[in-house]
């Protein structure tokens, strides 16, 4: 029974010290129990696993200049330009990597998309992303990217261009 109350008492500090609330620490026992309720709601959660325009071209001009595929005036007016913090749809990450990384559509490296079409406005930019080899064969243009897809996308495209000055 000692053990249990030890452990949890060393669960609960470690957790306070890890997620940085000294609240569960001093005040009185409402205070402190709040912070265990303080845990995030699926909706935050969902929300924080999807990239904004501004986190996008952040993270698409930093790979681009150190693939130097742009000087630092191109940057700036790339993340001026996309400074919005709403949620950005595949498609247009697809639109802002072709722009900032300066792709053309290669014809030979690709096959063809199932869910994209060519009467689609984001069609040259979803097919010049995949033909180099930034995106898989299945897009779901009109989702929202989540991080780990623009971060995959990135991670393509600067190990594309890493050799090439």
């Amino acid at each position: 029974k000692k053990f249990l109350i030890i452990f949890i008492i060393l669960v609960a500090v470690g957790a306070a010290l890890f997620f940085g609330k000294s609240s569960l620490f001093t005040g009185n026992l409402n205070s402190r129990l709040a912070f265990f309720k303080e845990s995030p709601s699926k909706d935050k959660v969902v929300e924080g696993a999807f990239i904004t325009y501004q986190e996008a071209a952040s993270l698409l001009t930093s790979a681009a200049l150190k693939a130097n595929r742009i000087d630092d005036a191109k940057a700036a007016f790339f993340i001026q330009q996309y400074a919005s913090t709403q949620n950005i749809s595949r498609a247009a990450l697809a639109d802002m990597a072709v722009k900032i990384f300066g792709l053309t559509y290669s014809a030979e490296n690709i096959t063809s998309i199932s869910d994209v079409k060519a009467s689609d406005a984001y069609f040259y930019s979803v097919m010049t992303c995949v033909s180099n080899g930034c995106m898989d064969i299945e897009f779901k243009p009109n989702n929202l990217a989540m991080r780990q897809f623009a971060e995959k996308m990135i991670g393509n495209l600067s190990s594309k261009f890493s050799g090439n000055n």
